[in-house]
């Protein structure tokens, strides 16, 4: 009988069927149809999960079509763009097992080696799946593409470990989603490793492994052609299917490989989200250095356009100055925007809002429509307590610069000898609050183990706001006067739950958050009500703002200016303060300059933000909508990716932003672009170089 025992065509065995006593060989393939299989699996594999991002972007825009408000060719262009954008973040996460495929040696063909290979690749491709198909509803509280900021968030403590079990529950049919996509993942993968590498016989039929009852050797032959001719021919599969590879990673053979900023060819404003994808967010924010020195203008320039160096706080807008030092109450309110506030939305029809106690000391304080300088709690409290904006894919608090010298209230303040104290209900540490306010020079940090009753706790993000609110009052009267104290309220947030014993008593509204918010309102009642019982309530400024918005139903609110609208409400129970409102622009970083020339005190100060009551003052406000930077005024907002103008808009007759005015007014940008640019300028340099103090002590008159 004919020896076959080594008879193996270059690690691919051909199998045999038994026709009684004898082997007869049913298969036999031509060498280069054979190599070039190894090419076509990689080929259909890569296919398959683009496929597999394609329907994870449709189900983003049907899941979140309130949120996109443009024109169906619009959409269909965003979708069908979208796919440049997923194969080159899919070749870039499979790179490595694309390469492992395609290597032209014949362990390829190990029964082992191609196991390992697989669920590797469905570990791998399943991952990147999740994190589509999580920003489905993530996406509405960022209104961005997750980046790798994610992890910096992570790591300082977000809570995830609660909060999973109450976003799984709420948000189900996301992971039921993911489960079917990894199932069609797996499915697909083996079909068409078997389609490709089950050998058949002439008839179709797939030949299975044979060994001899008798026997443990396999019995494998084949005709096979030189080993050198079979080697080079792999190597030209090998060097032009790593070409190709490479070619779509950088997204095509122009210039410069895509990037974040090149969806805004496809689409504008926060369409750029149904282009984009997850994982290319996160592979093209991820280890990179945040900031870059910049240097548009000469110092002279500079500063003649823009100078966070103040060096005086004037006010001049109030006409009675102070004559005792003010205790100083910060409460931020958790996703408060200004569409919650009925106040400030007057002009809508029939529209109440869900602040009926936030309308009320509105009506007798400084209120301003304001913005925020970012989209998350944790860029919003350094902006409030520090000047400091987000002008970065990552936070302040959790980037390279959050060692930096800086200046704060509580540092300011502390040395004019007020006790100062941060207080949040949610648990200690979370977003990293703890170590932040220890920076920024807090002399009290109180969370939810200082509060010590979990009976009050709300079972997802900490203790409920009325409790804790009566806690904080409490808890301030204790301070020596004069004081700062600050608080972060907690229970709009979602999963937008409230006290059981509640349930009913406010207004649902369009939104979930809302009926929260009228929650949150009411303890905010509760609180100053126990607080104006207090010796320090009558000599105390009270500021309320919020850190965030939270998502939208009134359309003007969900433009790219929309989404970042707060109020700051700016209360003295001594003064009616109503009569000095202004309809300027004002932001998160303004708070600071403004309280300290309320409270008139003598120093000069390093912040980003404007004195509110210097009419004089230049009033802008800025923040970053990943990948542009925006700019408004009283009247425009001007988009910026860095290097120029992409948009420009009329807010003040536009808020949905729906007519591009760039290109009719171009003395317009052309100043707003050097502020912008002055104003990126200073921020860069200055968390860089650490230079955002000026160190003198202040003094009050």
């Amino acid at each position: 009988m004919i020896n076959i025992k080594k008879a193996v065509y270059f690690g691919q065995p051909f199998l045999l069927h038994k026709s009684e006593d004898f082997f007869v060989i049913l298969l036999e393939m031509k060498h280069k149809h054979t190599e070039l299989k190894y090419l076509f699996f990689t080929t259909q594999l890569i296919f398959c999960v683009v496929m597999l991002f394609f329907v994870n972007r449709w189900l983003f825009y049907l899941l979140n079509t309130g949120l996109f408000t443009s024109t169906t060719w619009n959409i269909t262009k965003g979708l069908i763009a979208g796919l440049r954008f997923d194969l080159s973040a899919i070749l870039y996460i499979n790179s490595i097992l694309i390469v492992l495929w395609l290597i032209p040696f014949n362990f390829r063909a190990n029964k082992t080696y191609r196991k390992t290979l697989k669920w590797t690749f469905i570990l791998i491709n399943a991952t990147a799946l999740l994190a589509n198909s999580a920003d489905i509803v993530y996406y509405r509280f960022t209104l961005k593409r997750t980046t790798a900021d994610i992890f910096s968030y992570m790591g300082v403590g977000g809570d995830f470990d609660k909060l999973l079990p109450q976003f799984l529950k709420d948000f189900w049919y996301i992971f039921i989603i993911w489960i079917a996509m990894v199932w069609a993942l797996i499915k697909i993968y083996s079909s068409i490793e078997n389609s490709l590498f089950t050998p058949k016989s002439d008839n179709g039929i797939a030949i299975k492994n044979y060994e001899s009852e008798n026997s443990n050797q396999k019995i494998l032959i084949s005709k096979f052609c030189p080993k050198t001719v079979s080697i080079f021919y792999q190597c030209l599969i090998f060097i032009f299917a790593i070409g190709l590879t490479l070619i779509g990673m950088r997204g095509g053979i122009q210039l410069r490989p895509i990037n974040i900023l090149t969806a805004g060819n496809y689409a504008e404003g926060n369409m750029n989200a149904i282009v984009l994808n997850t994982p290319f967010t996160i592979l093209q924010t991820l280890g990179k250095q945040e900031l870059k020195p910049v240097h548009f203008f000469g110092d002279v320039e500079l500063n003649s356009i823009y100078n966070p160096q103040h060096q005086t706080l004037i006010n001049n807008k109030l006409p009675d100055s102070l004559s005792k030092k003010k205790n100083i109450v910060i409460i931020i309110v958790e996703s408060l925007s200004l569409e919650h506030i009925g106040f400030f939305n007057k002009n809508v029809s029939n529209y109440k809002g869900f602040t009926p106690f936030l309308d009320e000391i509105a009506s007798k304080s400084l209120t301003y429509e304001a913005i925020s300088n970012g989209k998350k709690s944790i860029e919003g409290i350094p902006a409030i307590l520090s000047g400091i904006p987000t002008l970065m894919s990552t936070s302040f608090i959790s980037s390279p610069y959050s060692g930096n010298t800086f200046e704060s209230l509580p540092t300011i303040l502390k040395q004019l000898e007020y006790q100062t104290a941060f207080f949040h209900g949610g648990t200690n540490g979370t977003m990293g609050f703890d170590s932040y306010c220890k920076s920024a020079g807090f002399e009290n940090y109180y969370g939810k183990t200082e509060y010590n009753n979990s009976a009050d706790d709300d079972g997802s993000w900490g203790i409920w706001d009325e409790p804790y609110l009566q806690y904080f009052a409490k808890k301030t009267n204790t301070m020596k006067q004069p004081f700062l104290s600050s608080i972060f309220t907690l229970s709009s947030h979602h999963p937008f739950k409230i006290p059981e014993k509640y349930i009913g008593k406010f207004p649902k509204g369009k939104l979930p958050i809302q009926e929260a918010i009228g929650y949150t309102d009411y303890s905010l009642r509760q609180y100053f009500s126990s607080a104006s019982k207090m010796p320090w309530f009558s000599n105390t400024l009270f500021i309320i703002t919020a850190d965030h918005t939270s998502e939208s139903s009134l359309p003007e609110y969900g433009s790219d200016y929309g989404i970042f609208r707060i109020p700051i409400i700016i209360y003295d129970p001594d003064k009616n303060l109503s009569s000095y409102s202004d309809q300027k622009v004002a932001q998160q970083i303004d708070i600071l300059p403004t309280v300290l020339a309320y409270l008139n005190i003598k120093k000069p100060i390093f912040c980003f933000g404007n004195n509110l009551l210097d009419s004089n003052s230049i009033r802008i406000a800025v923040n970053y909508k990943q990948p542009y930077y925006q700019l408004i005024t009283n009247e425009y907002l001007l988009k910026f990716d860095g290097e120029k103008p992409t948009s420009l808009f009329n807010i003040s007759t536009d808020k949905i932003l729906a007519q591009n005015l760039l290109s009719n007014h171009s003395d317009i940008s052309k100043s707003l672009e050097k502020k912008i640019k002055a104003f990126i300028q200073y921020y860069n340099n200055s968390l860089i170089y650490n230079k955002m103090s000026i160190n003198t002590k202040p003094s009050n008159p």
